[in-house]
């Protein structure tokens, strides 16, 4: 079966052993969909943490070199001063606690209907249950993620 965001699925889930390459889901669709003109999903990747999220982000601008695919990424302490300067991005890295402000917060809930995002991933969904203890609401974020 090949995934991509033409494939009638509502969710999936990838379990692959660490090192395999889960990244590539999100990745290769815009690389291929860059390579070929075709038209590229608009997609969040939601990180737990901030060093993943910083990690992730590098190796998509370094696979994404010599295209017109834009990356950027927000975490709660840029969330205010970047957002409008990432708004027209390909693939947007965000921390569960910054997608939870932007999802729950009047003053930002405009900016997710406007960005008309078509792919949502959680990376390393296992560790969002960490953030239960760490952030006492993050992870509600990740609630009802259909209705986006």
């Amino acid at each position: 079966m090949v995934l991509d965001d033409n494939t009638k699925c509502d969710h999936v889930v990838v379990h692959v052993a660490p090192g395999l390459g889960k990244s590539g889901v999100w990745n290769y669709i815009l690389l291929a969909r860059s390579i070929t003109g075709s038209k590229k999903p608009k997609s969040i990747v939601i990180c737990p943490y901030n060093p993943n999220l910083a990690q992730q982000e590098l190796k998509s601008k370094g696979i994404f070199i010599g295209t017109n695919v834009k990356v950027y990424s927000l975490t709660s302490s840029t969330v205010q001063s970047h957002i409008d300067a990432v708004s027209d991005f390909d693939l947007l890295y965000i921390s569960m606690d910054a997608f939870e402000t932007i999802r729950n917060s009047p003053a930002y809930q405009e900016y997710l209907d406007s960005w008309n995002v078509k792919l949502i991933y959680i990376d390393e969904f296992h560790c969002s249950f960490i953030e239960n203890f760490r952030h006492d609401k993050s992870w509600q974020g990740l609630r009802n993620l259909c209705a986006i």
